[in-house]
């Protein structure tokens, strides 16, 4: 209960420093940002049914605003290291893609669900073997909030997934796994 009325009051108060998202969004061309994210645990089929423990990962987009409500972009994740419960091994992930966001002005705010679909290169720590590529199908919800400066205060969720992908030794997949994460945006 305490942590909802602390989550309550923060989010207030840094709503009362925002300023009108349309009138901000009147002069940019595109919105460049960055965040760190903490991906959720959750099963993943790597060769075998695991159990990937729950770590950071950072991300970084581009987007060009192509009419008031759509953007095109760019994204790249990286992931310096995930651990997978039933191993002792860590790994690490990068993906590079294209993302397709609507974008949905809410008096101060303006939320931003993005398709995003891309590459992703998973590697385990001195394994050659356990290094797969796959088919990344994320889905993120930015809720950006502006401040008096140039800089975007960003919070999102959303979830990675990988319908496809693998090695000449097997299957690496797995259904969406959450996240949540808190970043900037300019």
């Amino acid at each position: 209960m305490k942590q909802k009325l602390l989550l309550s009051i923060l989010l207030l108060g840094i709503l009362s420093f925002s300023v009108n998202a349309q009138d901000v969004e009147k002069e940019k061309e595109y919105e460049l940002g960055a965040s760190v994210k903490y991906w959720m645990a959750g099963d993943m089929y790597f060769i075998q049914d695991v159990k990937k423990e729950g770590g950071i990962f950072l991300n970084a987009y581009a987007d060009y605003n192509i009419v008031p409500k759509f953007a095109v972009g760019a994204y790249f994740n990286f992931g310096p290291s995930f651990s997978v419960e039933e191993a002792d091994q860590t790994g690490q992930f990068t993906e590079i893609g294209m993302q397709l966001k609507i974008r949905i002005f809410a008096g101060s705010i303006k939320i931003c669900p993005a398709l995003q679909i891309g590459y992703r290169g998973i590697k385990i720590e001195d394994i050659k073997a356990l290094k797969t590529d796959g088919f990344a199908v994320n889905m993120n919800t930015d809720i950006v909030i502006p401040t008096n400066s140039k800089i975007l205060l960003v919070p999102s969720i959303g979830f990675l997934a990988q319908p496809v992908g693998g090695n000449d030794i097997g299957d690496v997949t797995f259904a969406p796994i959450p996240y949540i994460g808190f970043g900037i945006a300019f």
